[in-house]
């Protein structure tokens, strides 16, 4: 730590940050010999959301790169209100964006904080400082949010869900698992719903969900044999082959009094007093044969046909925050999902601290880090009878899955036209930022591919970074446990997890490319295991694949006057540095003065410099222009359009 603040110091003015203004926030360190410190910036006590200063050190104390996103104004005037006024404002804001009233919520946490329009996707004209409150309604934990509320809390400015589950789901959940006896609320949608005699099991001791213990009717039992399971392989996963913990506390474990010893020892107390002790090792909660209740149409779903993971508030943990995971009947089955949803407790501690904005790139992006931790835990803990898996389908062992494949094979929709929230393949001219993020995950859940299996796209070839599962006759087989015939996904997994401290919630495509290039250099300095340089030379291949580095029709010809005689038209396909993409149809494309419709002139492929050459005589005067043949594997991509007199 001591190294970092001094480098920092050092490094001020070059940097363009003031070490007075930081304050550590997350230390990450994995089996790689790297450790990345996290720091946040503070203004007059405010903390400004979204800003993060990442530093990453080799493990014998040697520099090796820095993330920094700080906001550039001096700090405001002080707040209008109290804590207890913002906290009021927040709780009507928050029932009411849920169409209730009177209701029990939990406020666990309310800071004061900093907003600047350059680092969050909130429409403000300039800096302002505000209230962060974070609560959730009592007994419904995926209910959880941050509220952003004005400095005199005369405004509602955002509301920030914490949960980000497998489907996006919007309502509250009720638990039928969590008491000996549903709420009267519950059992009188139920009964009007005919939805019959439920079986419920008692698996938790209050309405804040804690721990179940040992003897508690519902624990251990055959019936949650799989999500026991599936859990366990999330954490060996994570042990084994990124090297961290995730069910430590930080991340996903609870320490709650009635988890491993007697009801009336207090947790907290004993295990700050005994921090090595077996019964203070943190543990991962599940919760299987969950039911529904939407508070906006009054309907209860049952069983819920969807799986989440959410952190909550309760007095019964250890450090006060509790997490679970919470599953509908089935998707316990199914341990890409599991892995999926796990990994969003993950990122929200090491990457979106701050919550994610709405319909943007960094929503996208969390969801598709789920599902390469998903598919990474999928392939190398293969169950007896599990046959290969080319796509790397989504939650397959689900009765009404997959829900959607990582390899994303077909040709892509715009989005605003896809069904089912099907995965947009690659970022080119038809791409909506605005679209669900179970859709726009495709482009980072296509590189993820990519680097682990190999493939052309938009005619870039990308090597796989590792070996890639074969059979004996070359096709594609299932990883085995130990990851030595599956390397390019440890490998990809090494790399996910090494970009997470780079992240935050307001994150752009372009910046995630960008901090993926950046992790990548820093593991070929890795004190264990480097990555050699040409795995970075594939990852950058993968980002300009997928678009995220851009990709474009561009170097046209321009010839402004109609001569009448034949033409030379050239262009290139390609991003506009060093990667060509070869052998991809080009269209030279006419449209007549005064009319809407193009036609095509001639058709030529790419060479390997990414480069088409077209000879052609146009009709009269008009606009040209060269466009993508869109297909499988090619994106529509259109240059400029020029116009001749």
């Amino acid at each position: 730590m001591q190294l970092s603040e001094k480098l920092i110091s050092q490094n001020a003015n070059v940097w363009q940050v003031n070490p007075n203004q930081l304050m550590v926030d997350r230390v990450t360190s994995t089996t790689d010999g790297l450790t990345t410190i996290r720091y946040v910036q503070v203004l007059g006590g405010a903390r400004v959301v979204n800003s993060l200063l990442a530093v990453t050190f080799a493990s014998d104390g040697k520099y090796l790169s820095h993330r920094a996103k700080l906001t550039t104004v001096e700090d405001l005037q002080i707040h209008n209100s109290s804590s207890g006024q913002a906290q009021a404002a927040a709780k009507k804001y928050f029932l009411d964006s849920l169409q209730m009233s009177d209701k029990e919520v939990l406020i666990t946490k309310t800071d004061q904080v900093l907003l600047d329009p350059e680092l969050i996707d909130i429409k403000l004209t300039s800096p302002i400082r505000a209230w962060q409150v974070n609560l959730a309604v009592a007994g419904a934990p995926a209910t959880a949010s941050s509220v952003f509320v004005r400095d005199d809390g005369t405004e509602l400015l955002a509301i920030r869900r914490v949960v980000r589950a497998f489907n996006s789901f919007p309502m509250p959940y009720i638990c039928d698992l969590q008491k000996t006896k549903p709420s009267a609320r519950f059992s009188q949608f139920v009964e009007s719903k005919r939805i019959g005699n439920l079986s419920r099991k008692y698996i938790g001791r209050t309405a804040q969900y804690p721990l179940c213990e040992a003897r508690d009717p519902g624990r251990l039992n055959s019936a949650n044999a799989a999500a026991i399971r599936s859990i366990s392989e999330t954490v060996n996963f994570f042990r084994n082959k990124v090297g961290v913990d995730i069910a430590a506390e930080r991340y996903l474990g609870n320490i709650a009094p009635y988890a491993n010893f007697g009801k009336n020892l207090n947790a907290k107390s004993f295990c700050n007093r005994n921090p090595k002790s077996k019964y203070c090792v943190p543990t991962i909660s599940g919760y299987t044969n969950v039911c529904a209740y939407d508070s906006y149409s009054q309907n209860v779903e049952c069983p819920m046909e969807n799986a989440f993971w959410v952190p909550w508030a309760s007095t019964e943990c250890h450090s006060g925050a509790c997490s679970g995971m919470f599953f509908g009947k089935g998707f316990d089955k199914a341990d890409d999902v599991v892995a999926h949803e796990l990994t969003h407790g993950v990122t929200g501690s090491d990457s979106f601290l701050a919550g994610l904005c709405e319909d943007c790139d960094a929503a996208a992006i969390s969801e598709a880090l789920s599902d390469f931790f998903g598919e990474a835990v999928d392939q190398l803990y293969v169950q007896p009878g599990e046959t290969p898996d080319p796509n790397w389908s989504m939650g397959e062992d689900i009765s009404n899955g997959p829900f959607r494949n990582v390899a994303m094979t077909g040709l892509t929709k715009p989005c605003r036209s896809s069904f089912g929230w099907v995965p947009i393949k690659q970022i080119d001219d038809l791409w909506d930022p605005q679209c669900d993020p179970h859709t726009n995950l495709g482009p980072a859940d296509r590189f993820a591919w990519l680097i682990s299996n190999g493939g052309t796209q938009n005619g870039i070839t990308v090597m796989p970074i590792g070996v890639v599962p074969q059979t004996r006759n070359q096709t594609y087989g299932l990883c085995n446990k130990s990851g030595s015939n599956c390397t390019a996904i440890v490998n990809m997994s090494r790399l996910a997890f090494q970009v997470l401290p780079k992240l935050d919630g307001n994150t752009t495509y372009s910046e995630f490319g960008s901090a993926l290039s950046q992790a990548c250099r820093d593991l070929t300095r890795a004190p264990k295991n480097p990555f050699p340089s040409s795995y970075c030379t594939q990852v950058t291949n993968a980002l300009a694949a997928t678009g995220i580095t851009q990709i474009q029709v561009h170097d046209l010809t321009r010839i402004n006057t109609y001569s009448g005689l034949p033409e030379t038209i050239t262009a290139r396909f390609g991003t506009t540095g060093a990667i060509a993409g070869q052998s991809v149809t080009l269209r030279l494309q006419y449209r007549a003065l005064g009319t809407s419709i193009w036609q095509t002139l001639v058709s030529t492929d790419t060479d390997a410099d990414g480069q088409a050459s077209f000879q052609t005589t146009f009709p009269g005067t008009g606009t040209y222009r060269v466009i993508t043949a869109a297909s499988d594997s090619v994106g529509t991509f259109s240059s400029v359009w020029v116009t001749m007199n």
